[in-house]
């Protein structure tokens, strides 16, 4: 299987769970996640 190869804004230890049990994450996630990190919310 090939891995995904974006940097996931976990602790490394998640990350490495995610990529290894789901490969890579979905459009939506990947659209999320830095938003999260950012802390900026969607609907309010």
């Amino acid at each position: 299987m090939i891995q995904y190869s974006m940097t996931l804004p976990f602790h490394p230890l998640i990350n490495t769970w995610f990529t290894e049990t789901y490969n890579k994450p979905t459009a939506v996630q990947e659209e999320a996640w830095p938003l999260i990190v950012k802390g900026i919310r969607g609907r309010d």
